[in-house]
């Protein structure tokens, strides 16, 4: 989207821009307020997710390790 169609559309006040009147500051949350509403299934799923991403980043170097010329 380019600088004109975002000043028609107004999306430049909620995305940094400035506010319009009657526009309340979004609030800032803690990190950890972020997740106050997760169910079990939320906290599964990232839980699993967390391990995936650590796999992840760990077979690369594991193989460099197996398969390097050292």
């Amino acid at each position: 989207m380019d600088a004109t169609a975002e000043a028609r559309s107004g999306e430049g006040a909620r995305h940094g821009g400035e506010q319009e009147k009657g526009e309340q500051p979004e609030k800032k949350v803690s990190l950890l307020g972020m997740f106050r509403y997760a169910d079990s299934l939320d906290v599964l799923l990232m839980v699993v997710g967390s391990l995936g991403a650590v796999g992840n980043g760990v077979a690369g170097s594991l193989m460099l390790v197996v398969f390097g010329d050292a």
